[in-house]
């Protein structure tokens, strides 16, 4: 039995991969707004499909402020994670988004209210979940790369394929991917090319990467500059971050 919290603002049916496979023990809770709520025919099939115990819940928010509604729709969820964490401590808890603002929530429930076995979990899918194969937690992996960061090696311990740990020992990003970043950057700041290195490998898609770089940088023109100059060359940055 397990309890996936669906953020449909930001994985919309995509995140529901997985949905079908669930059992009658199992639950989805989907925080949606009307931003984006459309009941597709494909939608409509698989949510009566699904065998798991099904609730919509609406996120409502009367404002003009930027960006209150994608706010509501993360701090209600994070609520809710709250509720169940103190109500039913022994169920799995996964939430399922890409929005790199869910870190928080997991570093602070790594840090305070994890115990026995209770759990939290973010994943990208419902798929995902089941299969184990969780979010990185982007928050403490560029708070650990730039605490590692030299003046001459960009030293990290992030969460890499395991082909790039040896032994144990401290790894360091591709060259090839570290020289990248200089060139495009026209940088030899080794902070600065540690924290675009960390940045492209837990970033899946140009959206997640523009949000981090909004979230490190907190100068919108400097973010302008940076992701059009990442852009282009989004592709290849990754294959480098993360080769085969």
């Amino acid at each position: 039995m397990a309890i996936y919290l669906v953020d449909y603002e930001n994985v919309y049916i995509d995140g529901l991969t997985g949905l079908e496979t669930l059992t009658k023990q199992d639950e989805v809770v989907i925080f949606y707004t009307q931003n984006r709520c459309g009941l597709t025919f494909e939608l409509h099939r698989r949510l009566i499909s699904c065998r798991a115990s099904l609730q919509l819940m609406e996120v409502t928010a009367i404002s003009t402020r930027k960006n209150t509604v994608k706010n509501a729709l993360d701090l209600q969820l994070s609520m809710y994670i709250g509720y169940l964490i103190g109500k039913r401590p022994h169920v799995p808890l996964y939430i399922i988004s890409k929005d790199t603002d869910f870190d928080l929530d997991l570093t602070f429930f790594t840090q305070y209210l994890q115990q026995n076995d209770t759990s939290l979990t973010i994943c990208a899918t419902i798929e995902d979940a089941i299969n184990g194969v969780a979010q990185p937690n982007t928050s403490r992996f560029l708070k650990e790369t730039e605490a590692e960061a030299e003046p001459s090696v960009q030293q990290i311990q992030p969460i890499v394929p395991a082909k790039q740990k040896k032994n144990g020992a401290v790894v360091v990003f591709p060259k090839a991917l570290q020289a990248s970043v200089r060139e495009l950057l026209e940088t030899d700041d080794p902070k600065v090319v540690n924290r675009i290195c960390a940045i492209l490998t837990t970033s899946e898609d140009l959206l997640t990467l523009n949000n981090l770089l909004s979230r490190y940088y907190h100068d919108g023109k400097q973010v302008k500059t940076i992701y059009h100059k990442l852009k282009p060359s989004f592709a290849l940055l990754r294959s480098e971050a993360l080769p085969q």
